[in-house]
Order: structure tokens, then C-alpha cells, then sequence
């Protein structure tokens, strides 16, 4: 099903995964680590933080970070548009690169601060969770504390339905709203445009579009993993496109 992709399969992934949505003014924003992105996640966050649309911050993440994976990404981008492919440029930093061994909320942090962020705003750091329902079961606690009401949970693109209805598992009574991070400083349309054709980013989109859909025996609803959110009922009251 996932190997030949017709279009409307694509588009399906498309509305399901890298959906759009306006930024709202929260309480919190929850960064989910992400081995892929770590420092596109914490720069973003830095940007809205200074834009005023939340005054505290998450950190999740006690994966250690694979540098080598982006140094392929970046040499490989960079030959690529030296032969002239017409392929978007892929922003990289070295500061990405040389991070071996070191957590991914550890990175967040010290981009963050590098940023400017004061470290007052950053209001707690989980560095033992390995997966999204470990970031939020790990942070639930610190939430309720808190008092927070509303929460802006920062993901890679992809990641951001899984990461809304993760979190509904966990802290059913938070109001989230998704913040996705589309990696190496990509647009969103030059990710709808390279994810289909690019192997190693086609193979961490289906991969989350397995985790959530409905018609396989094992997705996360069924696991009780995720809580399926109001976009999840209204788009998936059929099967979704499937490919060829």
C-alpha cells in the first residue's frame, strides 16, 4: 500500500500529517524532541517566545542526538544543488552537526539561550523521555502544578497530529494547539514537494501516517496511545486514500 503512491494518496497524507493552522497565544509551549530537527524546534520556538505568543516553555527529549544523519543531509543537499538539481536548500548548521552524544533537550536549551531566551522561561526540562507518550506522562505532573490551561505543542511537521493526540491521552483537559517545525528550514510547500521524493523523508512520513491510520489492526487509537482528536474524526469517517 505505502511502496506505489498514487496522488490522491499523497494528498491524503498531506491533509492528515502537514496541515496548517494559525498560531494562537498559549500558556506553554511543549517542545517534542526530535533527533531529526532538535535546533529547527528550539529556533522557531525562540522566535514565537519573542513574538509574545507564550511565556513558558517544555522542554521533552532524553534521546541522544545521530549527527552523522545531517551531515549526510546537508552533503548531499549541497551537491545536489552544485549539479545543478533543482532542489530547495537545505539549512544545516554546523552547531546541529557537532552535537554527538548530547541529549536533545540539552541542544534545545542551548539554542534557546543562545537565542536570547532568558532561562527563567524555560519552565522544565524532561530529559528522560524516549518516545511522545514518555514526553507527556513525564511532564503531566509539572502541567497540573502549574496551572496551565492552554498549550502550544511545538513538532516537527509531521509529528504535530501524533503530538495533539498524544497529549490528549495524557492531559485530557489542556487545550493544545500544534506548532510544526518543517526541518532544515523548508517551507511547507517545498516539504509537500520533497517528502513523496525524497527516500529517507518519505520513509519518516509514512511512518507516522502508519502510526495513525485507522485501517491498520495496529494504529495508536486502538494501542491507546492516542486520543483521536476532532480533526481525526472529521477527516477519517471513511477510509483514507489508499495507494496503488
Amino acid at each position: 500500500m505505502y511502496n506505489q503512491m498514487n496522488q490522491d494518496f499523497i494528498q491524503a497524507v498531506n491533509d492528515r500529517l502537514l496541515f496548517k493552522t494559525p498560531l494562537q497565544k498559549t500558556d506553554v509551549a511543549i517542545l517534542l524532541g526530535n533527533r531529526m530537527c532538535a535546533g529547527d524546534l528550539a529556533r522557531v520556538t525562540a522566535r514565537r517566545y519573542f513574538e509574545g505568543y507564550f511565556d513558558n516553555i517544555i522542554l521533552c527529549g532524553g534521546v541522544s542526538l545521530y549527527s552523522p544523519y545531517l551531515l549526510k543531509r546537508k552533503a548531499k543537499n549541497a551537491f545536489q544543488r552544485a549539479v545543478g538539481h533543482d532542489v530547495p536548500p537545505m539549512t544545516i548548521p554546523w552547531k546541529d552537526i557537532f552535537v554527538i552524544g548530547k541529549k536533545e533537550v540539552c541542544h534545545m536549551r542551548d539554542v534557546l539561550l543562545d537565542l536570547g531566551v532568558p532561562k527563567s522561561a524555560i519552565a522544565y526540562i524532561d530529559d528522560r523521555s524516549t518516545n511522545t507518550g514518555e514526553n507527556f506522562s513525564f511532564i503531566a505532573d509539572h502541567v497540573e502544578k502549574a496551572e496551565y490551561q492552554s498549550a502550544t505543542i511545538v513538532a516537527a511537521a509531521y509529528h504535530q497530529l501524533r503530538g495533539i493526540e498524544t497529549c490528549a491521552r495524557w492531559m485530557p483537559n489542556l487545550e493544545t494547539h500544534p506548532l510544526a517545525v518543517y526541518p532544515f528550514s523548508l517551507t511547507r510547500e517545498e516539504c509537500l514537494e520533497m517528502w513523496p521524493k525524497d527516500p529517507l523523508f518519505r520513509a519518516v512520513v509514512l511512518s507516522e501516517y502508519k502510526k495513525l491510520d485507522p485501517s491498520k489492526t495496529d494504529n495508536y487509537y486502538l494501542q491507546g496511545f492516542c486520543i483521536p482528536s476532532k480533526r481525526t474524526t472529521q477527516s477519517m469517517r471513511l477510509n483514507p486514500p489508499t495507494a496503488s
